[in-house]
């Protein structure tokens, strides 16, 4: 079974509505940019993000043990 391609217009008007009244809010000031993702996706970001840390950590250990 294929997803059906919402109607931007019509499905997904509330999420039109709210990027023009954050804009006009703004008014110019700052720039808009926005993320939406699934929880699956912000779980798979913050993963990264502590094994990164981690990673980075064992790096500079390393490095300060073994500087040549």
């Amino acid at each position: 079974m294929a997803l059906r391609v919402p109607d931007i217009g019509k499905d997904l008007r509330y999420v039109t509505d709210a990027v023009s009244q954050i804009r006009k809010a703004l008014n110019g000031s700052v720039p808009l940019i926005g993320f939406s993702g699934s929880p699956w996706t912000a779980g798979l970001l913050q993963w990264w993000k502590v094994a990164a840390v981690r990673i980075m950590r064992g790096l500079k250990t390393l490095m300060y043990k073994e500087p040549s």
